[in-house]
């Protein structure tokens, strides 16, 4: 109806032809989802449409937290935890055990074999020795002693070689397992020979370069002994020269550990890989050396667990008077030792780069990338190997 002015007024409830507007759904009384309000009608939209009543709480809410990365393989494809490294690298082991426990066995019995003859000598030497003369010349026992100095220094530089070859070896199967992929070992061997020499090169400047401080100690020792006598202050110097060296081997250590990855994969020489390892490591360089220590330490122990009866046998065997067999028993326990631990630490080693290259490179955006296309693939895929080869 109209006031004076002619403006129109809403009607009033004692107007008949006052009708009430038609209040919301909502602000019918609520029901349970599925069940029509009582003394209504039912509510075509009911209360999904327009949700709870006014006062009731409707379900609390959830943070729904950032998107998983993808996980077409051992680890997920974003920068990795201690646990992811660790996850990764056994799965990967699990996965193709022909193509990491398989030649981690045939390595550690290449490199097992110095040491086994060089114990299996020194004491048959140490045996007929004594057994000639209870009081055994000083001369006989150096001998002894040089042989089997020089017989460790020659396992360790073969045990050397061959860890780094068979890093580069799994680093290969490594790169397959990110995408869920499988290798065998002729395979794997087939894809890394281009590589090998580039390995084994960087196994003996390693070496070098991380025993040359500990050589020069111990050169300057014997010259400082023989030109002035022993002497009481040489003590705390070679306990301060030992320190110097344990420093010097970390450092190493950590800051060139990615360099077998780096050859392998990026397919480039020994100086840029080098290079590439102390680039990827800086700024992390303590992180990726707490990795090492760590896995090192866990590979020592659980190691030395299956090892222990070979141990423990041959020493029986040494009582017994089975020199030969004690020695054989021992490179049954180093072979042991070494099938289970170079797997761990080449694993480790290699998923520590592929962490580092998503940290500093951004290198997780590329994988996801892959990962996304072969999917839509199916199983027409391209070769993987080629997307680790860095772009210049």
């Amino acid at each position: 109806m109209a006031d004076e002015t002619g403006a129109t007024t809403p009607e009033s409830p004692s107007n008949p032809g006052w009708s009430a507007r038609q209040p919301p759904p909502y602000d019918t009384p609520w029901s349970a989802p599925g069940t029509a309000p009582a003394d209504t009608a039912p509510n075509p939209g009911g209360p999904s449409q327009w949700g709870p009543p006014p006062g009731h709480p409707g379900p609390p809410y959830r943070h729904q937290g950032p998107p998983q990365a993808p996980r077409p393989g051992v680890i997920p494809l974003r920068p990795l935890g201690l646990g992811d490294i660790l996850d990764g690298t056994i799965k990967t082991i699990r996965a193709n055990p022909a193509a990491t426990l398989g030649l981690s066995a045939v390595v550690a019995a290449v490199g097992a074999v110095p040491l086994v003859l060089t114990q299996a000598y020194l004491e048959n030497s140490l045996n007929t020795t004594l057994a000639v003369d209870a009081d055994a010349d000083v001369d006989a026992a150096l001998t002894s002693l040089v042989v089997a100095l020089a017989g460790l220094a020659v396992s360790i530089l073969v045990q050397a070689v061959a860890a780094t070859m068979l890093t580069g070896l799994l680093i290969t199967v490594l790169g397959r397992s990110v995408f869920g992929e499988k290798i065998g070992i002729a395979e794997a061997w087939r894809v890394s020979l281009r590589r090998m020499a580039g390995l084994v090169g960087y196994a003996f400047l390693s070496l070098a370069i991380s025993v040359a401080p500990l050589l020069l100690f111990i050169g300057g020792f014997v010259l400082w002994a023989q030109v002035s006598g022993f002497s009481a202050v040489m003590v705390p110097l070679m306990l301060l020269a030992l320190l110097v060296f344990l420093a010097w081997y970390l450092f190493i250590w950590a800051r060139l550990s990615l360099t077998a990855p780096a050859i392998m994969q990026e397919r480039i020489g020994i100086i840029p890989a080098m290079r590439r390892s102390w680039t990827l490591t800086s700024g992390d360089s303590w992180r990726v050396l707490g990795i090492l220590i760590l896995t090192s330490l866990l590979v020592s122990v659980v190691g030395s667990a299956f090892a222990l009866p070979f141990t423990l046998a041959g020493g029986f065997a040494v009582a017994a008077g089975g020199v030969t067999i004690s020695a054989v028993l021992s490179g049954l326990g180093s072979v042991i030792y070494g099938m289970l631990g170079y797997p761990v630490i080449a694993g480790v080693t290699g998923l520590l780069y592929t962490d580092r290259r998503m940290r500093a490179e951004g290198f997780d955006l590329v994988l996801q990338t892959a990962a996304a296309e072969r999917a839509q693939q199916g199983l027409i895929r391209e070769p993987v190997d080629d997307l680790w080869v860095k772009q210049r």
